[in-house]
């Protein structure tokens, strides 16, 4: 029959595809190098930021064509600010897709309970405020 609908089949996890920063150590240079001009990117957003912030008046207006008439130091602190945080998060997402090792680890940690003696002394205290009940 047409109308017969067929179970979607499971397409299994893809294989793993190593990345060129992975081989090759001239990608890994120059991915370093992106990140680090996208971190600068945004170290001088946030230095227009703090310079607008302290250096512009709040009576100056400048013109742009779309915009009309605008204050200029909200303007560069729009931008500032816009500049600081776009290239910081552009920054972080290309140091976590080319950089950051993709393998799964697992971290093997102790126990974390304490000992029996050292729970005892923690709770004995605030038996003795509640009046002794236990």
């Amino acid at each position: 029959m047409a109308n017969d609908l067929e179970a979607i089949k499971d397409p299994g996890i893809p294989a793993h595809v190593h990345r060129k920063a992975d081989t090759d150590p001239l990608a890994a240079k120059q991915a370093e190098r992106q990140v680090a001009i996208l971190f600068l990117l945004s170290a001088f957003g946030t230095i227009l930021f703090i310079v607008s912030y302290v250096a512009i008046p709040d009576d100056i207006f400048v013109f742009i064509p779309v915009m009309g008439s605008t204050n200029a130091h909200q303007l560069f602190l729009g931008l500032g600010l816009a500049f600081s945080l776009f290239f910081i998060g552009m920054g972080a997402i290309h140091w976590a897709k080319t950089l950051m090792p993709d393998k799964e680890i697992v971290n093997h940690r102790h126990e974390f309970r304490s000992s029996d003696e050292d729970r005892e002394q923690l709770v004995k205290p605030v038996y003795e405020g509640v009046g002794g009940v236990q």
